[in-house]
């Protein structure tokens, strides 16, 4: 589930029960993730379930998945009390980038919480509808972009077989790192 895909409509328990699993997944998860959203100051799990009304273990669930998706990230607070956190506000909204690579979607956002600023990738699918499901992500912080890039570029000449590319490679990079 992401911002990216349509509101779902409210449905009563008799509704849900005749749902596939499939449907009924991305029901729960796109309920949870909207009043996620809309819960800045974050929200607990018996919080969540008392507003929707789903069983504990459901979500519990899709909180975690919202959660290993970096859609939303959990601050932990004593022994037994967690709270759930929507993962920022994109802050340029003219500045998503997705790109497809082999056969994957790719998108860059960057995002600001009560933390900072950070670079938001996310792996997606594309869906039959023409919306994007995120299949995972990761969550990186502005400041450390650059270093990343480093890495990511030494392992990729390390690895690379094909001189040819490495010299293109090495180029672009150079370009890439005149700012830096």
């Amino acid at each position: 589930m992401n911002k990216e895909q349509k509101q779902l409509p409210h449905l009563s328990s008799e509704e849900l029960e005749n749902l596939s699993p499939e449907y009924k997944r991305e029901y729960y998860r796109g309920t949870i993730y909207d009043i996620l959203k809309k819960s800045e100051q974050g929200i607990t799990a018996t919080q969540m379930k008392k507003i929707t009304r789903f069983s504990h273990n459901t979500v519990k669930n899709h909180l975690e998945h919202l959660v290993s998706t970096r859609e939303a990230y959990k601050r932990e607070y004593g022994d037994r009390s967690i709270i759930y956190f929507p993962n920022g506000r994109l802050c340029h909204h003219d500045k998503i980038i997705r790109y497809k690579i082999g056969g994957c979607y790719y998108s860059f956002k960057i995002i600001k919480n009560s933390m900072g600023e950070f670079l938001y990738l996310q792996e997606q699918s594309k869906d039959v509808d023409g919306g994007y499901t995120t299949k995972g992500g990761i969550v990186i912080e502005k400041e450390n972009i650059p270093d990343l890039i480093r890495r990511l570029s030494k392992l990729f000449l390390e690895i690379s077989n094909e001189d040819e590319i490495k010299k293109e490679f090495e180029k672009d990079i150079r370009g890439v790192f005149s700012w830096v």
